[in-house]
């Protein structure tokens, strides 16, 4: 009874301290100002080629992490090490490295490792997810081969008052979180809070044909996390947003599954902060923003001996300008200064490094059909100019006929990446002889929609071909250590397909169903032909459900195909399909809503290996209650 009596007292202290004042009246004199979305130009820009997800699967993976939503709604192959361990995401057969997360603005990649570790990032904290791919993503942050994760905590303008949402959850393997969101809107300006608690104890049985009847022991997490978004407008042209979010992690790791190595204890903590401020002078736009990240990893034994001890931290700031050149172009020019320093058990001094970066983009309508982008980006790191990287896109819109809408798009981008810090110095496996990537991808993408009184939705397929040289990858080296190593004249091809259609929302008594589906199919071989490791050539997701008065079901498929763990392809992991239930409930009494949801994971009992000796969780129950109170001012 010890954590439920302790969540019970920090609820009600949270609630006491933040309980938003009941909003005034809502006149509309003539100095109100209607707050819009803070974009800073040339940082949250997006694409028509841009995947975002939808609002439906947000809800439905609150309270969990961001590798749980990201596995199950996207094409991304996740490199799993267990659960609650380690999770990193691959894409278009890039490795970690390869896919870029950004939140807020904030580039997140680690400079240590060059990676994020998904578990450690909540959904609860999250306003919108989107996935740019391809040129796409090259266009908006640069090295980017397999895609840019866009992530945003902002707040959708609405009418002023405030809403609390107190949410708790329980499942199998010991696992139950807390969360409280907090939201308060006025004419001028917009809080959200957000404070949650999760934990898993994680005891489950492992189904390895070599391990029969065996559990995983001593496999438990803990986490806490909160988030602050506060944002308004400044005067009638300037809007400015401030945003911090902190995570704390307590792992305990098993012993090796064929092995009697001890276990490990891994403490994780992330801290992250960002602000950035928007403001329009006639036909400019100017921006500005900063932020910061701060990570620790610490890891010891069972006797609780100090094993490894890093820490990372990075500042970035940086200016936009963007300027309208008649009706039909727009300039934009951006600067931005990092900073990153990491300290480490492994370096006998803490290493630093400086990054600058300098890019102008140039997009405007050829005719009413054709539309282009050229982006070109200037790197300087570590005192040293990086080559030029250009991208050009260009799009093409058919004019709509009747309830069909057809688009596409061709862009190419030039590719360059350096080594992370820990590919050149981490103790064994580090390669101080590595050499930064370079290549080039071509990529395009057709796109379908329709729209009628009870159905829309749309098809879009999408193909892309790059030649990548000095790959870097980590493979199985000298004894049982990992090692980085290039691999020569990397190619790299494949193609996607995503599906969705929905009946449009038409009132509360209607109903109404949904249908996403994403496929994608990957083939990258070095000049060797040799494999990739941990990339699969195929992967799937799917989502479809329906909901009436108030009441909702829908089902969740993920598959993924064989991924080769040797160079030689000769072993690899199982393909495996994982299929999921939901089920929920949402009941109204005035200002007050209850919300029930049950999932159902894993319904074949399927056994799941993400990376080799490190299983995930059968068959698994989930229930949320979430309790909802508005005080809207209309």
């Amino acid at each position: 009874m010890r954590h439920p009596a302790f969540s019970l007292i920090f609820w009600s202290f949270a609630l006491t301290l933040l309980w938003p004042s009941e909003a005034k009246g809502v006149g509309t004199d003539a100095d109100t100002v209607r707050l819009r979305a803070v974009i800073v130009p040339g940082y949250t820009t997006g694409s028509p080629t841009d995947l975002r997800i939808d609002s439906v699967a947000l809800v439905l993976f609150q309270g969990l992490s961001l590798d749980d939503l990201l596995s199950q709604s996207t094409g991304l192959a996740l490199k799993d090490y267990g659960a609650g361990q380690l999770a990193t995401a691959g894409y278009r057969g890039g490795a970690a490295r390869h896919t870029v997360l950004r939140w807020n603005g904030m580039r997140l990649n680690s400079p240590m490792h060059g990676t994020v570790d998904l578990s450690t990032l909540p959904v609860s904290a999250l306003s919108s997810v989107r996935l740019a791919t391809g040129s796409s993503a090259g266009a908006q942050c640069g090295s980017a081969l397999g895609g840019l994760l866009d992530l945003e905590t902002g707040m959708a303008p609405g009418p002023a008052g405030h809403q609390m949402e107190l949410r708790g959850g329980a499942g199998s393997f010991g696992t139950w979180q807390s969360e409280g969101h907090f939201r308060y809107r006025s004419e001028r300006w917009v809080s959200q809070s957000v404070f949650g608690h999760q934990h898993a104890a994680f005891d489950f049985p492992v189904q390895h044909p070599a391990l029969t009847g065996y559990r995983m022991p001593d496999l438990a997490l803990r986490r806490w996390y909160g988030a602050q978004d506060v944002g308004g407008a400044a005067g009638t042209q300037g809007q400015w947003q401030a945003s911090f979010s902190g995570t704390g992690t307590t792992r305990q790791l098993p012993p090796s599954l064929l092995a009697s190595d001890q276990g490990e204890a891994q403490q994780d903590h992330l801290l992250l902060g960002a602000a950035q401020y928007q403001r329009s002078i006639k036909s400019w736009q100017l921006g500005v923003r900063a932020g910061w990240t701060e990570e620790r990893i610490v890891y010891t034994n069972e006797q609780a001996d100090l094993l490894s001890d890093g820490r990372a931290h990075a500042e970035e700031g940086g200016l936009s300008v963007a300027k309208s050149l008649g009706s039909r172009w727009e300039w934009q020019a951006q600067t931005a200064l990092r900073r990153e320093a990491v300290v480490s058990t492994g370096f006998e001094e803490p290493v630093r490094v400086w990054e600058q970066r300098a890019q102008t983009s140039l997009q405007g309508f050829l005719s009413q059909a054709w539309s282009v982008r050229l982006d070109v980006l200037q790197d300087r790191y570590d005192q040293a100019w990086m080559p030029i990287q250009p991208v050009l896109r260009a799009y093409w819109k058919d004019r709509q006929r009747g309830a069909l809408q057809v688009q596409a798009s061709v862009g190419g981008m030039r590719h360059y990446a350096r080594p992370a810090l820990n590919d050149r110095y981490w103790y064994p496996g580090g390669n101080l002889d590595l050499l930064p990537e370079s290549g080039w991808m071509l990529d395009g993408d057709v796109r379908m929609g329709w729209k009628t009184a009870s159905c829309q939705g749309h098809v879009q397929t999408m193909g892309w071909l790059g030649t990548i040289d000095h790959w870097i990858q980590w493979a199985p080296g000298a004894g049982s250590f990992w090692q980085a190593e290039n691999l020569a004249s990397v190619k790299t091809s494949g193609a996607e397909v995503r599906i969705d259609a929905e009946r449009p929302v038409l009132a509360a008594q209607h109903f109404t169903w949904y249908v996403q589906a994403i496929y994608g199919y990957t083939h990258s071989r070095n000049a060797n032909a040799e494999f990739l490791l941990y990339q699969p050539g195929h992967r799937a997701a799917a989502m479809a459900g329906c909901r009436f008065k108030g009441y909702s079901f829908g089902l969740r498929q993920q598959a993924t195909g064989w991924r080769p763990v040797s160079r030689d392809g000769q072993e690899w992991l199982p393909a495996y399909a994982l299929l999921a239930a939901d089920f929920g409930a949402l009941f109204d009494w005035d200002d007050w809503q209850m919300q029930a949801q049950l999932s159902l994971d894993n319904l074949a009992n399927a056994y799941v290996e993400s990376v080799v000796g490190r299983p995930l969780p059968g068959r698994s129950v989930r229930l949320q209650l979430i309790l909802r109170r508005n005080r809207m001012a209309y």
